[in-house]
């Protein structure tokens, strides 16, 4: 059920600013991911059974989105996203290479043609707005073929000898996400708000389960092929567990309109927060501090504050896609 206020929040966009809060909300479980994977956190307690539990789900409910809001376009506006896609990849695995290199002297072949830290999902997003141009429309209509074709893709990619190499495991393993947001446009992704609570409780209660059976590192990345079919097994559980997970999450989040608008720029706290984590892990090595899921949360909260302040500078806003910033600029001074 949708309030008055919600009514007045959703018409005041085409856009339903719900779901860029969902984003937002998104972004703080990959920055609370990464910062987990750190030397200063991988090892607290409750840290592995969290890590599970985050992605079980956010990257696939993002890439989901992100197949919501894809649609087929003319040529000038398909090379136009493509672009923005390319551009901020370019860019930043430059800037990833170039401290690779500082920090070890050399730099392989291979880790040139290799996203760094997140820029897999820009790379994987690229294949899967070229193969959505160029899948014939009287395919894309049979919505459960897609549906089923690309799951099956999903599981099987595992078996084939694909890595992080050009993030082609991930782009196959999480393609069946991308091309069920695609098939779901135009619905709504929200249930009635009496729900919200079993949502909440069952999103808690997997995180309790996780936390009681005390699993390792379940490699939900889907960055490498199985290692035996046991990784198939694992995979197959995620994809059906991940989906559950991705209602009720989306159902929980809060929304706003400073969440909203924070939703709005989650490309930049995507490509911005390593920095930062690189930044206070740097720091912190130098104090003794209590290392718990507390403090995780408070370094997590300090770098979201840090990133929405330096956002403030249009700058900032602007660099992850140069050109549009000058071609901008050439407008005004024209």
């Amino acid at each position: 059920m949708i309030t008055e206020t919600d009514k007045s929040f959703v018409i005041a966009s085409s856009r339903d600013p719900r779901l860029d809060s969902v984003k937002f909300c998104l972004i703080l479980l990959v920055v609370t991911g990464h910062v987990l994977e750190s030397n200063q956190f991988n090892s607290i307690s409750g840290g592995t059974s969290l890590w599970n539990w985050i992605y079980m789900f956010h990257m696939p409910l993002f890439i989901f989105i992100s197949g919501y809001f894809s649609q087929k376009k003319d040529s000038r506006k398909f090379l136009s996203s493509c672009w923005s896609l390319i551009e901020p990849l370019i860019l930043f695995q430059l800037i990833w290479l170039a401290y690779g290199y500082f920090a070890s002297g050399e730099i392989a072949i291979e880790t040139v043609f290799t996203p760094m830290w997140g820029l897999w999902y820009l790379l994987s997003l690229l294949y899967w707005r070229i193969l959505l141009q160029i899948i014939p429309d009287k395919i894309l209509l049979n919505k459960k073929l897609v549906i089923i074709v690309s799951f099956a893709i999903g599981i099987l990619a595992g078996f084939l000898p694909f890595d992080r190499f050009l993030s082609l495991q991930r782009t196959f393993a999480f393609l069946p996400f991308f091309m069920l947001g695609h098939c779901m446009r135009g619905k709504s992704l929200f249930i009635d708000s009496k729900y919200r609570l079993w949502c909440g409780l069952f999103l808690v209660a997997l995180f309790v389960l996780l936390c009681i059976i005390k699993v390792d590192n379940l490699n939900l990345n889907h960055t490498d092929p199985y290692r035996d079919i046991t990784g198939m097994y694992i995979r197959l559980a995620s994809f059906a567990l991940c989906i559950p997970m991705s209602v009720a999450f989306i159902n929980v989040c809060p929304s706003t309109r400073w969440i909203a608008t924070q939703g709005k720029h989650t490309l930049n706290y995507y490509l911005y927060h390593v920095f930062f984590i690189l930044l206070f892990m740097k720091v912190l090595s130098r104090f003794v501090f209590p290392k718990n899921l507390i403090s995780l949360f408070l370094v997590v909260s300090l770098i979201i504050l840090c990133i929405s302040l330096l956002l403030r500078i249009p700058l900032f806003q602007k660099i992850t896609n140069p050109s549009s910033f000058f071609n901008n600029l050439g407008k005004r001074t024209a």
